[in-house]
């Protein structure tokens, strides 16, 4: 595929510039959603366990990472519910369209 090394750094991007914005709380509940869907992007594309012959030990372990990634996502849907938390730069600027106390 001609593109892979353009989606490898923008995913490199959007990942670390993401993590980064949910660690302080900017804009939680929009870096969540879109973290979430890239996971789900990754996983459906990268971890394709369906496609594999069954029993073999390949099979298993993207099957383990596929799983490991929809908890992932869960978890960043969660976030995007709930938005930042009371410790978060939405918070602490008082913008109550990105808080979870609407």
């Amino acid at each position: 595929m001609v593109f892979i090394p353009f989606f490898l750094i923008l995913t490199i991007i959007i990942q670390i510039g993401g993590g980064t914005a949910l660690v302080v709380g900017y804009r939680a509940r929009l870096v969540a959603f879109i973290l979430a869907g890239l996971t789900l992007m990754i996983s459906l594309v990268m971890h394709d366990f369906w496609t594999m012959t069954a029993g073999e030990l390949q099979t298993a372990h993207e099957a383990q990472n596929f799983i490991k990634n929809m908890a992932i996502m869960t978890g960043l849907l969660a976030i995007a519910g709930l938005g930042g938390g009371t410790w978060s730069i939405d918070q602490k600027a008082g913008n109550r369209s990105v808080s979870a106390t609407n």
